[in-house]
Formats: structure tokens, sequence, C-alpha cells
């Protein structure tokens, strides 16, 4: 059990990644359903992706946008960059990130169920915004890796 769990101290950013990525992938796998279901208009961006692949990605996602959030690497940014340049190559509009920002975070608030509270969501949500930001920095262009 960590500090946390033993002694009511509110999980943060960093000790809500580390649960997460310590689950099964509870989170992957909660994702993308919830994802369609709350913005069904956003799967027709996702016909020929294998859904299976993206949610088991999902937890080294989540570590990326922390780290970016943390400590903007080169690496993770020019990362999001290649994510956000494959998205506009796609066709997926900017709109859509905010419901994915959305569903992620309902998502997190799920799985995390009694840890998850308003703190740690706006830590979340200015993290993934921040990601967010880097990848459309990137539509229209090119970006290899």
């Amino acid at each position: 059990m960590s500090l946390a769990e033993t002694c009511d101290i509110p999980l943060d950013l960093h000790g809500s990644l580390d649960r997460l990525l310590k689950m099964d992938n509870t989170c992957g796998e909660a994702f993308y359903p919830s994802f369609m279901h709350k913005f069904p208009e956003i799967e027709e961006y996702f016909h020929g992706s294998n859904l299976q692949r993206l949610a088991a990605l999902l937890p080294m996602a989540l570590s990326v946008i922390v780290q970016h959030h943390e400590h903007h690497y080169a690496s993770t940014r020019k990362y999001l960059e290649y994510i956000g340049s494959h998205h506009s190559l796609r066709g997926i509009p900017e709109t859509a990130y905010p419901k994915f920002r959305d569903a992620l975070l309902a998502t997190l608030g799920q799985v995390l169920g009694g840890l998850w509270h308003r703190k740690l969501e706006e830590e979340w949500r200015v993290a993934i915004d921040e990601s967010i930001e880097t990848m459309i920095s990137a539509y229209g262009k090119r970006v290899t890796i």
C-alpha cells in the first residue's frame, strides 16, 4: 500500500498515474466503449483502427501526457506532434479533442473511484490540454519519427 492509501492523503497526478499503470489495463478497456457511446459522431474516425491495440496503448499515452506536462521533454513533444500530424491526415477535427478529454476524465474518475477528487481532475485536465495543444500544433504538418 502507498502512503496515500494508508494515510488518507489525496492522490495527485503522479500517484494516480502510478495506480493506473499498475492496473491490468482497466482504463484502456473502459475508455473506448465509453468514448464511442458518449460521442457516437467520433466513431467514424476509428474505422479501420484496432481498438484493442489502442486500448492497450492508452496507459502509455497517459504516461506521455504526465511526462509532457511535468517536463516538456523534446521526446514527448515530438511524439505528440507525430500523433497530431497523424490525426490531421486522418481528418480528425480539432473539435474532437475536448470530447476526448472529457471522456478520458470521466473514465479516469470511474476507474479510480473514491480516489478521484476535484483537484486531481483539474490536474489531469491541465495535463491533457497541454498535450492536446501540442498535437494540434502539428496539424497540417507531416511529422515523422
